[in-house]
This record gives structure tokens, sequence and C-alpha cells, in this order.
């Protein structure tokens, strides 16, 4: 695929998600301009310029609001400080880099990454399309497909259940046991809460939450009658996995 690089003496030039890199016929340098106009843009080729996930507040698993208490999580990946906060994990930016935050309502500003550790970005509450890209200049907001952006943030929280309702046979001090696997692997091994909200549990009781892995987990319950069908209708109870920042 030809690039059509502006300068001719650099040829197989390639970007590595950050910066353009070329080679002159001494070594790969470091390349200060990008492709020109006819060639794919940067954006085509790299994807995910954008640092923060859910930028544009499309997922809330929560169904929480843009404005939650301090500490306390809202939309997805946002929660509440002197405006909204995310942390940006380490590993997922440049360090001691120029990068540019934008958003829909604000002026565009250039900030440093921390040289080790994650990284705090706060917002007004108020914003919406907030992007962090490397470099100096404020590109257009960069629309994923909502697939990925919900499993992005399932790498920090989930919430849900695996089935509906359940039923089967068996005697008192019987246990079962229903898997349940994480869409998607999370970041650490999660802090779990199961809620029983309107479930119907017919003699048993609700169940415990054990297993829990990075993966996923198992839902554990204990029949409490001898020679009987067990039912459960979860209706609105669900489990929450959090392995936030």
């Amino acid at each position: 695929m030809s690039l059509n690089y502006p300068d001719p003496a650099v040829t197989n030039p390639w970007f590595d998600g950050n910066q353009w890199w070329g080679h002159d016929g001494g070594g790969w340098l470091l390349q200060p301009n990008g492709p020109s106009e006819g060639g794919p843009s940067e954006e085509a080729i790299t994807g995910f310029k954008n640092v923060l996930i859910n930028g544009d507040f499309r997922v809330n698993q929560r169904g929480g609001t843009t404005t939650p208490g301090i500490g306390v999580y809202g939309y997805d990946r946002w929660k509440g400080s002197a405006g909204l906060e995310q942390i940006v994990e380490a590993g997922n930016f440049a360090v001691s880099t120029e990068y540019t935050l934008s958003n829909d309502i604000n002026t565009a500003s250039q900030i440093t990454s921390p040289a080790s550790g994650n990284w705090s970005i706060i917002v007004p509450a108020s914003v919406t399309w907030v992007q962090l890209e490397r470099g100096s200049v404020a590109t257009p907001f960069e629309i994923r497909s909502i697939q990925q952006e919900i499993a992005m943030c399932q790498r920090y929280y989930w919430r849900g259940l695996p089935l509906t309702n359940a039923n089967w046979g068996g005697n008192s001090g019987w246990y079962h046991t229903i898997p349940c696997a994480f869409p998607v692997e999370m970041r650490s091994t999660p802090i779990t809460s199961y809620t029983t909200a309107d479930a119907v549990y017919t003699l048993t009781s609700a169940p415990t939450v054990t297993g829990v892995s990075k993966t996923g987990l198992r839902i554990l319950f204990n029949n409490s009658a001898t020679s009987s069908n067990i039912n459960v209708a979860f209706n609105s109870a669900y489990i929450e996995a959090d392995a936030e920042l």
C-alpha cells in the first residue's frame, strides 16, 4: 500500500500509533510529517487515537448520571470529582508526552502525561465528546463502534446475569452451580456483589458468588428441601463485577 509520503527520500514510511517513521538508507528516523493528501489518513491507519474510554457517554451499565457523588461512578469509566474524572490505566499512553484534551464545549488544551503510574483526567460534568490524543492538535472526535466501546468498558465493570431463570431437582443440602463467564477479561480480579432486587426463590435462598477470577465466576445455590424442585426467577436481580481503578 502506498502512503504517498511527501518526502521521496524516505522509504517504507510507517505509523507506530503515535508518530511517523521512515528509512532514509542509513536507519529508521522519526519523521515530522504524515502522509500527503491522497494517502490514507492517520485515523484510518491506526484507529483508537482517543486514549479515553466512553468519551461520548454512550455506555451506562450502572444507570448512573453525569453528576455522581465524589468517587462514585456514573456513566462507565467516569466518576464524580471536581466535575467528572476518568483514570487512564498505565500502559495506555506514552509517558512524559504532550497530549491534547478536547470536548464539545471548551477550548482544547495541551497537557503532559505522567512519567509513571495511572493518569487522572478531569473534565466539566456538562461536556461530551471528550477526547485525549497524542500531539498538540485537536482532531475530530473519534466515534468507535458501540460494540468496541462496551467491551472496553467491561474490562473495568460488568453488570448482568447469564440467565433469567433456573430450576432443578435435588435433596436438602445439595449445591447447584451456574457458571458465568465475563464478556471480556477484566483488568484484575473484580470485587463482586449480588443485588437480589425482585428475584423469587422457591425452596432455596439467595445465591453465593464464588470462584471469582478475571474471566468469570460461579453462582452457587443450596437446596433447602428434600426431593423437591428448586426454582429461581432472577427478574431484575444482577451481579456486579468491579475492577475499576
